[in-house]
């Protein structure tokens, strides 16, 4: 760890290093620690960047797609030259990207992103996790305020139950908004907002224009995921192909707010996506305890990320 430790001069001496050790051990792991997920705004170079970032988006369709860093001829879009341009900026050499895009918000269930038809191929194998994952918000909606919830250091919902509290750290959408995270981690979009703590769901749900939600998903991966492929057609954009990522130090890193989380009664009913394997978990749901008020708020809260804490509940 870098320290010195002397233990023949004494109980003294020896304490005193074993503080300095454990100070400098403290202090190292703290900025890796936080790093697990981070925000910034102002990614993007304005309106203009993210009104042609998500026209391009708009036509690239539902499918994953595949980018190999290796030369920008492999850059097939604006789009993706921005999310080499993004890694770039974050000194991430990843070799390979893969991406998808969504134009409406939509109830995500609990997840890790893993390497899809490898897991398919080969079912009796553990899951590929990519490094990082990020989401990239292009064009949010006025109704389209529900956050992107990660749910620190559990990878299925059968990790959940193993642990007596969770920290699950929620970030809303906004235009040019940048969030990135382990790449294992189990993550969400409730919608409604309130799904988690509702009795029952009833009603349909409204996909008109107050509701679109342009976002870019993209994971970066040292080995290609199994049969995810480049895109096959070049997509073009009207403002050609110049730069629309502004330089790391004009992005805005957006703190995130930790909440006390005392008096964890109100009942939170959290749904899991995909089979048994993926879940780890017998029922599709795992229900924990929130505080009623800090829950609210994280979900509901426009713009300000929130870490709360959770509780494991009767399962």
């Amino acid at each position: 760890c870098g320290a010195t430790c002397y233990p023949h001069q004494g109980r003294q001496t020896s304490n005193m290093h074993m503080s300095r050790t454990l100070l400098f051990v403290w202090c190292y792991l703290l900025p890796s620690i936080s790093a697990l997920s981070q925000v910034w705004n102002n990614v993007l170079k304005g309106d203009t960047s993210c009104a042609t970032l998500h026209q391009v988006a708009s036509q690239s369709g539902l499918s994953h797609q595949l980018i190999d860093r290796s030369s920008a001829d492999n850059f097939k879009s604006p789009l993706e030259s921005a999310l080499d341009g993004i890694l770039t900026q974050l000194d991430d050499d990843s070799p390979f990207i893969e991406y998808w895009c969504r134009q409406d918000w939509r109830h995500i269930e609990a997840h890790a992103d893993v390497d899809e038809y490898r897991a398919r191929k080969f079912p009796d194998e553990p899951f590929r996790f990519p490094q990082h994952a990020h989401v990239l918000y292009l064009n949010v909606g006025p109704e389209s305020g529900g956050p992107t919830c990660l749910f620190h250091d559990v990878s299925h919902g059968g990790q959940i139950l193993d642990l007596p509290k969770i920290q699950m750290t929620s970030v809303p959408p906004v235009d040019g908004r940048l969030l990135r995270f382990d790449g294992s981690w189990l993550h969400t979009v409730p919608r409604p907002t309130d799904l988690w703590t509702l009795p029952f769901v009833q009603g349909s749900l409204d996909y008109g224009p107050d509701f679109q939600r342009s976002v870019v998903l993209f994971n970066t991966w040292k080995e290609a995921p199994l049969e995810v492929h480049a895109l096959t057609q070049p997509i073009d954009s009207e403002e050609g192909a110049a730069s629309n990522v502004n330089t790391k130090k004009d992005w805005e890193a957006v703190d995130i707010a930790e909440s006390p989380s005392d008096d964890l009664t109100q009942k939170t009913k959290i749904w899991l996506l995909g089979g048994t394997k993926r879940r780890q978990h017998k029922l599709r749901t795992v229900t924990m305890a929130s505080n009623g008020d800090e829950i609210k708020e994280a979900l509901t809260d426009p713009s300000q990320p929130r870490t709360i804490t959770l509780e494991t509940g009767d399962n």
